[in-house]
């Protein structure tokens, strides 16, 4: 699939295509996922997790290489949100909040993760530091990546830091 929405951006791509490049029914398709939103907020979710576990560097390279891979691929990104919305009307501003908020909740998971060992931290920062990127990366990727990772990355800057050094924290 990946290779399919990385070349250009797609107006479609239905459950019936991805089952056929994927090799599997829609029924079984339709059992496990239930809709495309549901699929692509799972390829997405663990796509994250992924990054998150495997990351041991500092919280700022962390949040930074995960723009660069965004811009990076910003077709195959941003074909895949475009994804969550397509189907039927009724129902697409929820799928959007539910994408969001299952991407959230990864990434507060994460960074969470990410302190813990590290000493004391503020979940209300954690929190806010996660809706303030997941926000922020919903906007970029709508306007099609026009700004450059670290013009985004700048906007994060102090949030990270009141997670990483809460001392610091007024």
């Amino acid at each position: 699939m990946k290779k399919k929405l990385d070349v250009k951006k797609i107006d479609k791509f239905t459950i019936t295509r991805l089952c056929s490049l994927a090799g599997t029914s829609q029924n079984e398709f339709q059992r496990r996922y239930g809709t495309m939103a549901n699929f692509v907020t799972l390829v997405l979710n663990k796509k994250l997790r992924y990054i998150l576990r495997t990351y041991n560097k500092n919280i700022e390279q962390l949040v930074y290489d995960v723009l660069v891979e965004l811009h990076d691929n910003k077709i195959y990104y941003a074909n895949l949100f475009m994804l969550i919305s397509k189907g039927r009307k009724v129902g697409e501003v929820e799928r959007k909040i539910n994408a969001y908020q299952s991407l959230k909740k990864t990434l507060f998971e994460g960074l969470e993760d990410y302190m813990r060992p590290r000493g004391p931290f503020y979940v209300k920062a954690i929190d806010d530091c996660s809706s303030h990127i997941c926000s922020r990366i919903q906007v970029w990727i709508s306007h099609d990546f026009k700004e450059d990772p670290q013009t985004i990355f700048k906007e994060f800057r102090r949030s990270l830091r009141e997670i990483e050094h809460p001392e610091d924290r007024k």
